[in-house]
């Protein structure tokens, strides 16, 4: 009885980061490409009118890109680490040129994304998605 406990605990914990890195994978695969900004909010200021219209989130690989579809290049962030298993999930991202770590939560449903996190380094990742003084939220859909 003690060796088939013993085996089986062997096994789950061989497989658990295998499932996990299959999650990171399919969650990664599911982001890629363009979506819209339907509502942002930067440090508890909403963002409207002609500056929301024209925001886009671009998933290439491990990056991230906030732009403005009427500039060239925008804000890149690579993704370092997701937890599809916690409540709301945990996504962690780094800006490019900056030495902090972003740390938020996310809901991915379908074609819809949204996803809320720290506005600069030292910042707890928030507990659910939202708005407040010191996080950046976005809601998108997928282009079409």
């Amino acid at each position: 009885m003690r060796t088939l406990l013993c085996a089986a605990l062997a096994i789950t914990l061989l497989v658990s980061p295998a499932r996990a890195a299959d999650d990171v994978k399919a969650v990664k695969e599911k982001l890629q490409g363009t979506w819209v900004v339907t509502a942002a909010n930067k440090k508890g200021r909403e963002i409207t009118g002609p500056g929301l219209a024209k925001l886009r989130v671009v998933f290439a690989g491990d990056v991230m890109t906030i732009k403005d579809t009427d500039k060239t290049k925008g804000d890149d962030a690579t993704i370092t680490a997701i937890d599809a298993s916690k409540s709301p999930a945990w996504i962690d991202l780094t800006p490019a040129g900056d030495e902090g770590k972003a740390q938020g939560v996310y809901q991915l449903d379908g074609d819809t994304f949204e996803i809320c996190f720290t506005a600069g380094p030292g910042i707890a990742r928030p507990e659910k998605i939202g708005r407040g003084e010191k996080l950046l939220y976005l809601k998108m859909t997928r282009q079409k």
